[in-house]
């Protein structure tokens, strides 16, 4: 059954990274590194977008901008984010 919800995720994914992409990451010119995204539900936390990166510059920019992000990403696809966490 984990297969499938990771499907049902894909899109979301999709969108969030696009909308990072194109609004807070454009100043990197496309490196990103080792970048990877992912909407977790978590019951005690709510949803939580994980983000895996080896680039310094990502990461501070998710950090600085975090509320905006998240603010933008619930405005533009519906998806209500608590938090980024690393991992």
């Amino acid at each position: 059954m984990p297969m499938f919800k990771f499907f049902k995720n894909i899109k979301n994914n999709n969108k969030v990274w696009q909308i990072l992409t194109e609004k807070y990451l454009n100043g990197l010119n496309g490196r990103f590194g080792n970048t990877v995204i992912k909407i977790s539900q978590d019951s005690l936390k709510g949803n939580l977008l994980l983000v895996k990166t080896d680039n310094s510059d990502v990461s501070s920019i998710l950090q600085k901008k975090e509320s905006e992000i998240l603010a933008d990403i619930h405005k533009e696809t519906g998806i209500l984010l608590s938090k980024i966490d690393f991992v």
